[in-house]
């Protein structure tokens, strides 16, 4: 067990949300 790694796989995991939610986001610009 290692923090540090621990913290970069939750700093990875919060990046990776907000491509999604900015993916999401643009999809529902688009249709409108």
């Amino acid at each position: 067990f290692n923090m540090v790694s621990l913290q970069d796989e939750y700093i990875i995991n919060f990046h990776v949300f907000i491509v999604i939610i900015s993916g999401k986001m643009l999809v529902c610009l688009r249709r409108n």
